[in-house]
């Protein structure tokens, strides 16, 4: 190779591919596999070969940070009998083997803790992710009672939830406590809590699944009330050194939902109680339109906020990739000017 092919190469790697610190946890690149459900879990909740092999093959792909699925910190927060939990101690030690390949790989590992809510016990995505059909409980899908905000289901022919009490809305941020205390001891590096997708916690913040009169209902600061309480516990039981993420809603895709401004609000209240990244997609408390794709399956209307992104993405682009030699600044310097 000339010399002055070898002076034009920048020795520096991309900004993608350089480390980066939150807290007391330095990642060897920005790499991230974010938190996706598979329904495959092992016996009573547990991690076993499928999350093992799944998982693993993102640190062997050189990934900075890897995250376990949706995980339940209770069985009544399951979405489906499938997923992973962690609220006793046989499922916080099924983790371990899966923990000690990914740091044996220089690969962080975090979990995300959630609980299903009003759509507990409810079908698997690849099934359709609706409420259990007749066919698959007589086939034997287990069935129990979902809990929410109000006794009010997701939609029509979902189950009825039992609306948690006041007091039950307080013992709830002991079970996430709980949860984040066996997550600790498994070792993982991080935890996400879950408060988007019209899960439990979402279905708090919305003012579409949440019409309570008591302390946890009403205006946003009642609506906020049980998740920022969790976000503390969780926080109480994690190492100063060890980063919290929380996953949100950003918009709930309803008219008179949570939208942008909520979303803002709440990302203060929560950078003030020691949360270090705040994931931020559009999620649903009603269940959308369908429309058909161009290859003729069923697919669901984008919500605006996700065409104003792509719209924004575009302009963005076009804007940053005009020249030849802006687009080799991004790429070395991972900014578009």
């Amino acid at each position: 190779m000339s010399a002055s092919v070898i002076d034009g190469v920048d020795a520096a790697p991309p900004l993608l591919f350089q480390p980066f610190t939150v807290r007391g946890l330095t990642l060897k690149n920005r790499l991230v596999v974010p938190p996706m459900v598979h329904y495959r879990a092992g016996p009573g909740g547990t991690c076993g070969t499928f999350h093992n092999v799944h998982l693993g093959r993102f640190a062997l792909g050189g990934f900075g940070l890897v995250f376990v699925e949706a995980t339940a910190v209770e069985e009544v927060g399951l979405i489906n009998e499938h997923d992973l939990g962690i609220w006793n101690d046989a499922q916080a030690q099924s983790f371990k083997p899966l923990i000690a390949f990914m740091k044996g790989e220089n690969t962080a590992i975090g979990i995300q803790l959630a609980h299903g809510g009003r759509k507990s016990s409810s079908q698997r995505a690849m099934d359709g992710m609706g409420p259990l059909t007749p066919e698959q409980i007589k086939a034997g899908a287990r069935l129990w009672q979902p809990v929410g905000p109000t006794s009010e289901p997701v939609a029509p022919g979902w189950l009825t939830p039992h609306q948690l009490s006041t007091e039950e809305c307080r013992a709830m941020v002991g079970t996430w406590a709980n949860a984040a205390r066996n997550a600790v001891a498994a070792g993982f590096d991080t935890i996400e809590i879950h408060t988007a997708h019209g899960y439990l916690l979402a279905s708090f913040l919305s003012p579409v699944s949440n019409t309570r009169n008591d302390e946890y209902g009403g205006d946003r600061a009642g609506r906020m009330r049980m998740p920022l309480e969790i976000v503390e516990a969780v926080r109480r039981e994690m190492p100063d050194t060890m980063p919290l993420f929380v996953r949100v809603s950003a918009v709930d895709g309803a008219p008179n939902g949570w939208n942008l401004d909520d979303t803002v609000a709440f990302a203060r209240e929560l950078k003030s109680r020691g949360v270090d990244v705040i994931a931020p997609p559009a999620a649903f408390q009603v269940r959308r339109p369908q429309r058909k794709s161009r290859a003729g399956s069923v697919s669901r209307s984008p919500t605006p906020s996700a065409s104003a992104t792509k719209s924004a993405l575009r302009r963005w682009r076009s804007a940053s990739f005009s020249k030849r030699g802006r687009r080799k600044r991004f790429w070395r310097t991972g900014r578009p000017t």
